[in-house]
């Protein structure tokens, strides 16, 4: 019959819902693993090996703004995180870093209010 599939569609949505939660899973671990490389090993090369900034700040910026979860670990980690704050908006020698930093902060928050 044209009522859709048996047992009222609650399989499709279930299924659904499990794949979008999937999603939402594998965002954060992108945003988490990036993030990680980003300030542990990134921001802190020499700059002559920094030669991809952009390309970085556009990767994070489509990831951040791809899912509001993903998002909103990046903020929580970041408000948790203190010293990254301090090294890298403050103390960091190297101006390409404290801005890649400022700017993914701010998009971050941008984000987050839309």
């Amino acid at each position: 019959s044209a009522s859709g599939p048996p047992g009222g569609g609650q399989k499709g949505t279930t299924a659904s819902a499990s794949r979008a939660h999937a999603a939402d899973q594998l965002a954060v671990l992108t945003v988490q693993i990036a993030t990680e490389f980003l300030v542990r090993v990134y921001m802190r090369t020499h700059h002559s090996l920094r030669e991809d900034v952009k390309h970085w700040k556009a990767t994070m910026q489509a990831l951040l703004e791809s899912n509001v979860h993903a998002n909103r670990w990046f903020l929580g980690t970041l408000a948790g995180r203190h010293h990254w704050l301090k090294q890298y908006l403050l103390k960091c020698p190297s101006q390409d870093v404290r801005v890649l930093f400022a700017s993914l902060l701010a998009f971050s928050v941008q984000c987050a209010v839309r």
